[in-house]
C-alpha cells in the first residue's frame, strides 16, 4: 500500500475524501495522496474570501475547547486562512 494520510472512523466523510484501499489496521488511504506527488506538509497559508465554510459551533468533529468564537474570541480574521500545499489541492470540507 502507498504512503499517505490515513483516516479512521467518520465513515460519512470517507467517500467525500476519496478514501480507499482498506488495510488490515482498519485505516484507509486518502485517494488524492495515493500518487505520491502530494506532500501536504510543504505549502503555505493563503487568504481565502470563501472561508469559513462552516461555523465552528456546527462542527461535531471539533472539540469545544478549540471553538474560538464560542470561547470569547471576537475577531473572525483567522477563519479566512486555509492551508495550500505546494503541489496539490486539498478537498474542501
Amino acid at each position: 500500500m502507498g504512503q499517505g494520510l490515513r483516516a479512521s472512523g467518520h465513515r460519512g466523510l470517507g467517500a467525500w475524501f476519496g478514501l480507499s484501499e482498506s488495510s488490515d489496521s482498519g485505516h484507509e488511504l486518502v485517494g488524492f495522496l495515493d500518487d505520491g506527488k502530494c506532500n501536504i506538509f510543504d505549502g503555505s497559508w493563503v487568504w481565502d474570501e470563501k472561508y469559513p465554510l462552516y461555523e465552528s459551533k456546527d462542527c461535531l468533529l471539533l472539540d469545544g475547547g478549540f471553538r474560538c468564537s464560542e470561547n470569547g474570541r471576537l475577531d473572525r480574521f483567522y477563519t479566512k486562512w486555509r492551508w495550500q500545499p505546494k503541489d496539490c489541492n486539498l478537498p474542501r470540507y
